[in-house]
């Protein structure tokens, strides 16, 4: 496999340090810093899952799994933290916001409904329409004067957009409890990381950069009134489109797009 390839290489160089369920620190006789990789293990069980996962259940299986190993990489009894993926939502073919398609947390965050609509007020619609990594250290001082939501328990945060041959599909967010959580190594980790996820996604789902238009969403609390309507108007889609697994996705779909361009008019 071309990755041992590349860690006898760095072996070579240096020495490499695994431990299990871990990432692998190449530690370089060149380099004073260490680089993190995600474990070769992981690597193995996103590809057998893209090749063998059928489409309809490829996003979950393999988000899922990319998200637990990300989660015991940072985790600590000290910090709390968010995992999010966001997806770029495009009614009339615009992206207009990005909504939480999934999430991962740890205490204080309790695991409720996770359906929010991020836009250009956000750090992940910065990152999108930039197609670059946003990080801020610090969201209450916010020394970069970054576009940011803040949100409950957030004391730092990095956003990283997920790609395929230039195009995006959204993006994979960690929230921290904790000040300048995000080290150089760990950065690096989550970059790679974020390679694993786009893995997640089909073609279609990724879209090029000139249909981002995002628009600026409102604060969570106005967004929780307007989908408290949202199992409902499913359940009306439903009964135009039959009822199947397929159509209970491409319904709740079609009410969150609703949804987004109500709130972004207000």
């Amino acid at each position: 496999m071309l990755l041992w390839v590349l860690l006898e290489k760095q072996e070579s160089r240096g020495r490499v340090l695994s431990e299990e369920g871990r990432c692998i620190m190449v530690f370089s006789s060149r380099q004073s810093r260490c680089r993190y990789l995600p474990p070769v293990e992981l690597y193995d069980q996103i590809l057998t899952l893209v090749a063998t996962t059928s489409a309809d259940r490829r996003f979950h299986t393999v988000v899922e799994a990319v998200l637990k190993q990300v989660l015991s990489f940072l985790s600590s009894d000290a910090v709390g933290l968010k995992l999010s993926i966001l997806q770029c939502l495009a009614p009339a073919e615009m992206v207009i916001c990005l909504y939480v398609r999934m999430t991962l947390e740890t205490a204080p965050w309790t695991h409720g409904p996770c359906m929010e609509l991020h836009g250009a007020e956000s750090l992940a619609g910065y990152a999108a329409t930039r197609r670059i990594a946003a990080v801020s250290q610090d969201v209450s001082a916010n020394p970069e004067h970054l576009p940011l939501r803040l949100e409950e328990h957030t004391n730092s945060i990095a956003v990283f957009p997920l790609l395929q041959e230039g195009r995006i599909a959204g993006c994979f967010q960690v929230s921290s409890t904790q000040q300048a959580f995000f080290s150089p190594p760990c950065l690096d980790a989550l970059r790679a990381y974020t390679a694993l996820l786009s893995l997640a996604f089909p073609p279609s789902a990724f879209c090029d950069q000139q249909v981002l238009r995002l628009h600026v969403m409102p604060d969570n609390d106005v967004q929780r009134t307007h989908f408290a309507s949202l199992r409902q108007r499913v359940a009306a889609q439903m009964r135009s489109l039959g009822q199947t697994e397929a159509t209970v996705l491409q319904a709740e779909l079609r009410v969150i797009q609703e949804l987004a361009q109500e709130l972004a008019i207000l």
